[in-house]
């Protein structure tokens, strides 16, 4: 939906939700908009969206996130990377998913560092996005600039798929992209889908509104219908050749591997220095859980905003991990409760602590009755 289409009732939504962000560094009606869409305009909701988003980016430090330097594994075997322009002016997008070796991967990076790298790529769209909307308005042409995305399955396997780490990072990515970054998209194409997909995207369905489904064309194998179907939106000089455009690297690959890699197999060098950094750190605990126990951390925090960095590595099976503080009797959870197993490598966090009161990290073995878990573990709490 654009501006100039709005009803006089969505009118009066849009401006009241703008004054309840006076504060806000964004002052666009376009940017409003986009949240007041993601909540069927429903301005007390839309509010409630985006303070806990700003929340969010504070606790993250998202608006420094383009000063870090991701792992290189993530830069060279992530098959994700704008490529050029729809018809529209806005960016689009690829994501040749199906070439990842999402199992190399996940053994080389913390699952932390996977999300972050996609804030990183969100935060780089943003950007642009706005600089185009800038150029859109010097223009006075009446249009929000969206990106169109390409997810191509081909290649996608079981193997890949029945990887836990892969199934539990995907929904979480989903929903932390639904909540801080609502409505950038124009259009998404899905190539190449095999049965595969329907059993992947059900698992990440429920936590897409009806707008942004209705944003989706998924497409099979037949490449000359999906190739049309991406010509209608993309110029074809905005493609690669594979994808049905004209456009190749200077020595012809048609897949344009100068601006986008595509992917594959994970150097087993990478998995090692993942698996192996925590542990030669002089600042690491070795630590052991019984079964049937708990091992918790507290820290009696005494200035707001000190911060809560944590770091462990599961040898063996699994642990539950989580972080709350300590209102009086009441327990307040800061960070839920989830299973980590030491197929996800590295867990890095974060928690920025804005009470004063006693704030605690639990590790979870109560669970198992037989079996104790040893862990790598590193705390500290910095004012």
């Amino acid at each position: 939906m654009e501006l100039h289409q709005l009803s006089k009732r969505q009118k009066k939504s849009l401006q009241q939700f703008s004054e309840a962000f006076r504060d806000c560094a964004i002052q666009r009606e376009e940017f409003f908009l986009k949240w007041l869409q993601a909540c069927n305009f429903n301005v007390k909701n839309a509010e409630g969206m985006l303070r806990e988003s700003l929340e969010w980016r504070r606790e993250n430090k998202v608006d420094e996130i383009l000063s870090w330097k991701p792992p290189k594994v993530l830069l060279n075997y992530l098959p994700i990377g704008c490529i050029g322009y729809d018809r529209c002016g806005g960016p689009v997008w690829i994501n040749a998913y199906g070439r990842a070796d999402s199992r190399g991967i996940f053994q080389s990076v913390s699952r932390e560092d996977y999300l972050r790298y996609f804030v990183y790529l969100a935060e780089q769209n943003g950007k642009h996005l706005e600089e185009l909307q800038q150029i859109n308005d010097s223009k006075k042409i009446r249009r929000i600039v969206r990106e169109t995305a390409i997810v191509d399955l081909e290649g996608l396997s079981m193997y890949q798929l029945s990887y836990k780490p892969v199934r539990e990072v995907g929904i979480e990515l989903t929903k932390m992209l639904q909540a801080n970054y609502p409505d950038n998209l124009r259009r998404i194409f899905i190539i190449n889908a095999s049965k595969l997909f329907t059993i992947s995207f059900a698992l990440i369905k429920p936590f897409l509104g009806q707008e942004t489904l209705d944003k989706f064309a998924i497409y099979g194998y037949d490449k000359e219908e999906w190739k049309a179907a991406l010509l209608d939106e993309i110029a074809a000089d905005q493609l690669p050749v594979h994808y049905g455009g004209t456009m190749t690297d200077p020595d012809g690959n048609p897949l344009c591997l100068t601006k986008i890699c595509m992917g594959g197999e994970v150097p087993t060098k990478y998995y090692s220095a993942n698996k192996k950094s925590m542990i030669a750190d002089d600042d690491v605990e070795s630590l052991v859980i019984p079964a049937r126990t708990k091992k918790t951390y507290e820290f009696d925090v005494r200035a707001v905003n000190s911060m809560i960095r944590w770091e462990f590595l599961i040898e063996k099976a699994d642990v539950g991990f989580c972080v709350y503080r300590l209102d009086g009797d009441h327990r307040v959870d800061v960070v839920p409760y989830r299973l980590f197993n030491a197929e996800t490598g590295s867990v890095t966090g974060q928690l920025i602590c804005t009470n004063t009161t006693t704030y605690v990290v639990e590790f979870d073995n109560s669970f198992s009755y037989l079996r104790s878990k040893k862990l790598y573990v590193s705390i500290s709490v910095q004012p």
